[in-house]
């Protein structure tokens, strides 16, 4: 009589030991806890989430009226073009994409015009020399921090904080050379209807209580994603050790030396 084989395969998903099924159960139990962790925040977030304008949004709005219908006074024409360069200053605008560089144009456009329209003649053909100097020095140099082109640049850059009343050396001042261009822009009816919704889907936000709260210097949301589920994955994998260890001792399971 043949003795009869024995079966030594072992699947995950149909053990067939007490020590196979709850090293099963625990594993499942353990993953289910992560991808709660991970993906039911995720969704917590999508729940809670509620769109929310920039200030700069809400500024844009309050004098974008008068602006494309002509009536504005210099003041709303100054805070206009101030807010369109604070909408190019996006870390958006500098991704590789067809329709970011379209939207950039269009909001160049209309700085210009505005940057422009507050100049005297005088004032816009200085304006025009500075920056076709500034473009054939750039064409020519090896870094940006070469001395004749910074020199030209910061003249530029002051020229617009004072005309828009921005601080020179913040992000908007340093930038808006690198906005202008050396003829007048004229926009279309098109693009004119285009700015309002180019603005406000690049200056609206999801925001709730998990992206606003802040917890050692972080915003929550970031913390929990960045830190916490470390953290998380690391205690689940302690637990399981444990509990593994605890089954062995329970059904007398000792490692062969």
């Amino acid at each position: 009589m043949e003795a009869q084989e024995k079966d030594y395969r072992i699947s995950f998903f149909k053990p067939t030991t007490p020590s196979a099924k709850f090293n099963r159960n625990l594993i499942l139990i353990l993953v289910s806890i992560w991808a709660l962790a991970v993906f039911g925040f995720q969704i917590l977030l999508r729940v809670l989430e509620k769109p929310t304008p920039e200030p700069v949004l809400i500024t844009f709005e309050s004098v974008w009226e008068p602006v494309s219908s002509g009536t504005a006074s210099q003041g709303e024409i100054k805070t206009c073009a101030a807010t369109l360069l604070s909408a190019l200053c996006k870390p958006t605008f500098f991704h590789v994409g067809a329709a970011e560089e379209n939207d950039a144009a269009i909001l160049k456009s209309g700085f210009n015009a505005l940057v422009y329209s507050l100049l005297s003649d005088a004032e816009a053909d200085n304006l025009r020399r500075n920056l076709k100097l500034m473009y054939g020095i750039a064409e020519n140099i090896d870094s940006y921090e070469d001395e004749a082109y910074l020199t030209v640049k910061t003249s530029i850059s002051n020229t617009i904080s004072e005309l828009l009343n921005i601080p020179a050396n913040a992000v908007q001042g340093v930038t808006a050379p690198h906005m202008l261009d050396t003829e007048v822009a004229v926009l279309t009816g098109d693009q004119k209807e285009k700015i309002p919704h180019i603005m406000k889907e690049y200056l609206t936000h999801n925001q709730s209580v998990l992206t606003d709260t802040i917890v050692l210097g972080f915003p929550f949301h970031y913390l929990y994603s960045a830190v916490l589920l470390l953290i998380i994955f690391i205690v689940l994998c302690w637990v399981y050790c444990i509990v593994i260890d605890r089954m062995h001792t329970r059904l007398i399971i000792t490692e062969r030396v």
